[in-house]
């Protein structure tokens, strides 16, 4: 009989990389846009372009709207202590 263990370590992994990659797929997805079409899109919001600072200039673009991203909403077990 075969052990079923690298099989599912292996589904696990998997499936992690599938969630992780959402994540950022997620969290990337208003990068890019041009100012009219970050403002159809409810999920992002357009930041004017601002100095920081020390005095370097920041373009205007367009990121997801403040608050949990995708990515804190994945929980990733704590390892225990030794």
């Amino acid at each position: 009989m075969k052990h079923k263990y690298p099989t599912l370590l292996a589904a696990a992994l998997l499936m992690g990389f599938v969630a992780a990659n959402a994540a950022v797929a997620q969290a990337a997805s208003c990068k890019g846009m041009s100012e009219n079409v970050c403002a159809t899109d409810s999920a992002c919001i357009w930041v004017e372009g601002y100095q920081r600072a020390d005095g370097r200039d920041v373009k205007p673009y367009c990121r997801n709207r403040p608050g949990k991203s995708s990515a804190e909403l994945i929980k990733v077990p704590k390892k225990a202590d030794s």
